[in-house]
């Protein structure tokens, strides 16, 4: 079972790609120029991704296809915040980066790798096809 401790908390979720590419684009940009480039960046997804921790394990067992969900909450975890977001505004102002993928297609992928990974498939191909296909794909 996918066990949550928080069901209703909110995340910002996104596949790893998006961060990685924002990674790469501001490595670009501090290559063109380090000081107008320099600082503190978020890449993140756009506020339509945030879903509760609920939201997303109910769309993995539809996407898996099987499994169950259990809410257990315990009173001894430490605090974790009910909501976090990220302002992405500086990266996509400054920099024209945007996630390219939105929840769905994030969920999609996720659990197409994890399905390849817990049959015993080489991921190696599975992930080269996913970031073609991030490189193509600019949404859902």
């Amino acid at each position: 079972p996918i066990v949550l401790r928080k069901p209703q908390a909110t995340r910002p979720w996104q596949h790893v790609l998006e961060p990685l590419a924002g990674y790469f684009t501001l490595a670009s940009a501090l290559a063109r120029d380090p000081q107008a480039f320099s600082g503190t960046w978020n890449f993140g997804p756009d506020l339509d991704a945030t879903h509760s921790v609920h939201d997303l394990a109910r769309r993995i067992v539809e996407v898996w296809g099987a499994g169950r969900i259990e809410v257990q909450p315990s009173s001894s975890d430490p605090h974790e915040a009910g909501l976090l977001h990220l302002n992405c505004d500086k990266a996509r102002l400054i920099l024209g980066w945007r996630s390219r993928w939105g929840f769905e297609r994030t969920v999609r992928e996720t659990v197409l790798w994890y399905r390849a990974a817990a049959s015993g498939q080489d991921i190696a191909p599975v992930s080269a096809a996913q970031i073609r296909a991030y490189m193509e794909n600019s949404d859902d």
